[in-house]
C-alpha cells in the first residue's frame, strides 16, 4: 500500500494506443476470411508511423514464401483494400496522393461537383496547387476534364479548401507519445488507524520574500 513505486505507476497514464493495434482491433469486425485477415495483419506490420504503407507488395509477398500456398498479388491487393477500408481515412497508401483520394472517396458532406474537381486536382495538378499556380489549374482543368463544366478560380480555391481539409499524415495521432505522470494535490494516509489529509505541495516552487517588503507589511 505504501509502495512508492507503485504508486508511480497508478499515477501515470495508460500507454497510447499504437496504429496497429487501433487497425488489428478492426479486423474481426469487417471480415470473416481468415487467410485475408492475416494477410492484413502482415500489411499492417509494414506501415509507418503515419499510416504510409513502407515498400511494396511484392516485398512483403517475397516475406511470405514459407505460407502455404505463397500468397498472391490479387489476395494482398485485397489484404490491402481492407487495411484502407479501417479507420483513421487515408491509412494504408502507398503515397500522399492515394492517402488523400482514400479520405476524399469517404467525404459525404460535399457536393460532388466539388468533390469531383478536387479528386481531378489531387489526381494531376497536386504540386501545381502546391505552387498555388491557381490560374494554371483552371485552364488544364478546362482542357483535360471539360464534363467539369467551366470552372473558375473560384471553384478551385475551393476546391484547394476540401484538399487542405484532409490530413497528409492519417496514423500521426497515435503512439508515440511520452506518458504524463499524474500530481495529486491531496494525500490521504492512514496513521494509527486514522485517515489524515494533507496538501501535496513539495513540488511547488519556494518563495521568499524580501526583507524591506516584509518591514513594510509589519
Amino acid at each position: 500500500d505504501d509502495d512508492p513505486k507503485l504508486g508511480a505507476m497508478l499515477n501515470g497514464e495508460g500507454r497510447p494506443m499504437r496504429l496497429g493495434e487501433h487497425l488489428e482491433g478492426q479486423l474481426a469486425f469487417v471480415s470473416d476470411d481468415a487467410r485475408t485477415v492475416a494477410l492484413a495483419r502482415e500489411v499492417i506490420g509494414n506501415l509507418d508511423d503515419n499510416g504510409y504503407l513502407m515498400g511494396s507488395l511484392e516485398e512483403i509477398a517475397g516475406s511470405l514464401k514459407d505460407w502455404t500456398p505463397p500468397p498472391s498479388a490479387e489476395e494482398l491487393e485485397e489484404a490491402l483494400s481492407l487495411v484502407q477500408s479501417l479507420d483513421p481515412p487515408g491509412v494504408g497508401a502507398r503515397d500522399l496522393r492515394e492517402g488523400l483520394l482514400l479520405q476524399l472517396a469517404r467525404e459525404r458532406r460535399t457536393p460532388a461537383p466539388e468533390l469531383r474537381l478536387a479528386r481531378e486536382i489531387i489526381v494531376r495538378y497536386l504540386d501545381e496547387l502546391g505552387r498555388n499556380r491557381v490560374p494554371q489549374i483552371v485552364k488544364e482543368v478546362r482542357r483535360t476534364a471539360p464534363e467539369l463544366g467551366a470552372i473558375d478560380v473560384d471553384d478551385v480555391k475551393n476546391a484547394h479548401k476540401i484538399i487542405a481539409s484532409l490530413d497528409p499524415k492519417p496514423g500521426r495521432t497515435f503512439g508515440g507519445a511520452r506518458p504524463k505522470y499524474i500530481r495529486p494535490d491531496v494525500i490521504i494516509e492512514k496513521i494509527d488507524g486514522r485517515y489524515e489529509v494533507r496538501l501535496e505541495n513539495g513540488y511547488f516552487p519556494r518563495l521568499a520574500l524580501k526583507t524591506e517588503y516584509r518591514a513594510l507589511m509589519s
